[in-house]
């Protein structure tokens, strides 16, 4: 049916359509498919490698947080400890955990300074100056936030995924 679409519509001459599909099996794609006029131009969209695509990426990512530091300024850190399997899911992973391991932390210091206060208390009795431990109301994120998450961080795709993957791109996109 999808492929009786598709010709239909390249028949009709009215429209310009175009028709984009998404697989990470591009092995499994049967011929019918990617005959002319069909999905007959394949695009691989690989993990980043290089140190300033990755900067311009975080730079994106955590664009809405405070951050206590310049991606610019950690090329060392960047070679050195984020991984070059990271897809873009899974950067936008890391920095989801990341913030979460801030606010845990912020919540962990906030139990040591408010030991004798109950917690349900707390809304009632803390400003939002205690809350974030600052004037401006912000929790900040830090190159150390980064190291700690990234101890435990697991890439979605392995140097074994990226090899197979790379063997059906140069087959397929050729």
């Amino acid at each position: 049916q999808t492929l009786a679409e598709i010709d239909r519509v390249n028949q009709s001459g009215d429209l310009n359509v175009f028709v984009v599909g998404a697989t990470n099996r591009p092995d499994l794609i049967d011929d019918s498919f990617t005959r002319p006029g069909r999905f007959d131009k394949m695009i691989y969209l690989g993990v980043i490698k290089d140190t300033e695509e990755k900067i311009n990426l975080l730079n994106t990512l955590t664009r809405k947080y405070v951050l206590n530091f310049h991606w610019r300024n950690e090329f060392d850190f960047i070679d050195q400890r984020i991984p070059n399997n990271l897809t873009g899911a899974d950067y936008q992973n890391l920095v989801n955990k990341v913030y979460n391991h801030v606010v845990e932390e912020r919540i962990k210091q906030l139990e040591m300074e408010h030991e004798g206060l109950d917690k349900t208390e707390w809304n009632a009795k803390l400003t939002d100056r205690d809350w974030f431990g600052n004037d401006d109301c912000v929790l900040t994120i830090s190159l150390k936030h980064f190291e700690n998450v990234l101890r435990r961080f697991k890439p979605s795709v392995s140097a074994a995924d990226i090899e197979k993957y790379e063997s059906l791109r140069d087959k397929y996109c050729a």
